[in-house]
């Protein structure tokens, strides 16, 4: 009698601590690349483009002669690049859910993150079978190499390359 109740002390030990394992474990990490579709969260993801951008780009009223980044409100700082991503959310099932910028930021190999400098995103919710593309943009050091755009979704974590190997524009201060 002492032995099974032991044996079945022994168990519910085992499954308590395998629960809180997983429980503690994190959000499941993929890799998807440019193109591929990502799913989270009952959303399917896809980048299609992920490009550097000259911030004077954006502003069809921009100046085409230097000036201090002091004196151009929006501009990335001087050794800093606009990083540019087209992204595509799709809600593929039934039920509504939900959307936001704040899933999404960019994290250089280094472990160095950054949130969103400018996203068309604003939280909202997507219907069944309803889509929504919008962009959304990073000030980041001008680099070129190590950086994945990061979306967080319910318990899931998607690295998808952003913009390496690709030419840093850089708009003149």
């Amino acid at each position: 009698m002492i032995v099974v109740v032991g044996a079945i002390v022994a168990a519910v030990v085992g499954v308590v601590l395998a629960v809180l394992m997983v429980a503690n474990r994190g959000p499941a990490t993929s890799f998807v690349e440019l193109g591929e579709e990502a799913n989270a969260g009952g959303m399917s993801l896809v980048v299609g483009v992920s490009e550097w951008v000259d911030p004077g780009d954006m502003n069809e009223e921009a100046q085409v002669f230097p000036m201090p980044a002091s004196m151009m409100p929006g501009m990335p700082d001087a050794g800093e690049g606009r990083l540019h991503m087209e992204v595509s959310l799709k809600n593929p099932a039934g039920g509504v859910v939900e959307y936001s910028s704040a899933e999404f930021r960019l994290e250089a190999e280094s472990g160095t993150v950054w949130e969103p400098f400018q996203s068309s995103f604003l939280p909202g919710t997507l219907g069944p079978r309803e889509a929504l593309s919008g962009d959304i943009y990073f000030d980041v050091p001008q680099t070129n190499e190590g950086l994945y755009l990061v979306w967080t979704k319910d318990g899931s974590r998607i690295y998808m390359p952003a913009a390496n190997g690709a030419e840093v524009k850089q708009h003149l201060h």
